[in-house]
């Protein structure tokens, strides 16, 4: 799985190659970076989320990105 960093402004206009399988979550309490990560498949990247959903809301919970369109 890749894993990149951006500042929460460069996070407004990114846009990621692979949107149907990528989330990003904030990096940390101290930090307005967004950390993204790119799954091999949209199935792992829904499994991941089911398997987070199941701890209740959190705000370093994976976020999945919205294909535009």
């Amino acid at each position: 799985m890749k894993t990149y960093t951006l500042s929460m402004a460069d996070s407004m206009k990114h846009t990621p190659k692979h949107p149907e399988r990528t989330a990003r979550r904030m990096k940390g309490a101290e930090s307005f970076d967004f950390v993204y990560q790119v799954w091999p498949n949209r199935s792992s990247l829904i499994r991941a989320m089911q398997k987070q959903d199941k701890d209740g809301h959190n705000s370093y919970h994976w976020v999945p990105c919205k294909a535009e369109g």
